[in-house]
């Protein structure tokens, strides 16, 4: 089983960035306790809230959960030479996050799990409430007979004996 790195990563790529959790929030919509709690390790994002992170930190997802975005940065490597600090911080303010190794296939596949399963629930839930729906207006078609019969009943109540037709 992999690790994740997912609290760390998000400490990082903030970090990188020069954000405080209060701007996060400002840029991304994510409340700033909901974000301390992601990179506290409280709880972890749900699979549509990582995908929302990788595209705002532009990485692939699979790395952003997986990898240890830290250990691939020259910046905050020991033994770096001011000059290839320097061209980093130019050249990729991100730091030095992209590299030529694919992402993990593992990662991407439980992803795409995840994303599934997440769609079929949707279209799960959309199929109940759809069903509530036809479910309310059907109730609402009888709530209406009913109104009818109550009125034509009362209407045969406040008519003359006379007038009243043998049932």
């Amino acid at each position: 089983m992999q690790r994740n790195f997912l609290s760390q990563n998000l400490i990082f790529l903030r970090n990188q960035k020069g954000l405080k959790q209060s701007e996060i929030q400002d840029l991304t919509g994510f409340k700033r306790n909901t974000w301390s709690n992601w990179e506290n390790g409280k709880v972890e994002p749900g699979i549509e809230n990582i995908l929302i992170i990788a595209q705002f930190f532009d990485i692939d997802p699979g790395r952003l959960i997986f990898e240890d975005l830290s250990k691939g940065n020259l910046i905050k490597q020991k033994g770096v030479s001011e000059k290839t600090k320097k061209g980093n911080l130019k050249g990729n303010p991100m730091g030095n996050l992209i590299d030529d190794n694919p992402p993990d296939q593992a990662a991407i596949n439980t992803l795409k799990e995840a994303l599934e399963l997440a769609h079929q629930e949707i279209k799960r839930r959309d199929e109940t409430i759809r069903q509530k729906d036809d479910l309310i207006e059907a109730l609402r078609g009888q709530v209406e007979a009913l109104k009818m019969a109550a009125k034509a009943l009362e209407a045969t109540i406040n008519s003359p004996k006379s007038q009243r037709k043998a049932v």
